[in-house]
């Protein structure tokens, strides 16, 4: 916080939302809480041990991050619908892993469009590999800026 930075992501686990949330203390810092990364499907979570459904992890990490009071949670969008309905408008969610359709994946397992991201509730998206690894990275950012305003004209229609 005293550095100047408006967001933090913490581990979504265990101690360290309330670790966080005590850390910042009374600054403007806002945390945000990563649930389960978007390179892991449900098939890494098992051979990790976790017994639990993905989206069930994702919102379980979620609801007891926010309890701790974290500002926000980082999960793919493929849980963001569902995040939104069970945290209500208060928490910002953002959506890592995004990717206009037709854009390869890479590592990433689970991916939205943009439009997919902004209707289920996302505050934010990120869209970095998309951008970053584009032969033409104008062209890729023109292109999300495209999806992006057509979602929320989708969105308000």
């Amino acid at each position: 916080a005293r550095l100047g930075v408006h967001l933090l992501t913490v581990h979504g686990t265990g101690p360290p939302p309330a670790a966080a949330v005590r850390g910042r203390g009374d600054s403007g810092l806002k945390l945000l809480a990563v649930t389960v990364l978007t390179n892991f499907d449900a098939d890494d979570i098992r051979r990790m041990g976790y017994a639990r459904d993905l989206a069930d992890l994702v919102l379980l990490r979620a609801r007891e991050s926010v309890a701790a009071g974290v500002d926000g949670i980082v999960a793919s969008g493929a849980e963001a619908a569902r995040l939104r309905e069970a945290l209500g408008e208060g928490p910002v969610i953002v959506t890592p892993g995004v990717r206009s359709a037709g854009v390869p994946h890479g590592d990433q397992k689970r991916v939205v469009t943009p439009a997919e991201a902004i209707a289920g509730g996302a505050d934010y998206i990120v869209a970095a590999r998309e951008v970053t690894r584009a032969a033409d990275p104008k062209a890729a950012v023109r292109r999300l800026q495209d999806d992006i305003h057509t979602a929320f004209a989708a969105r308000t229609a």
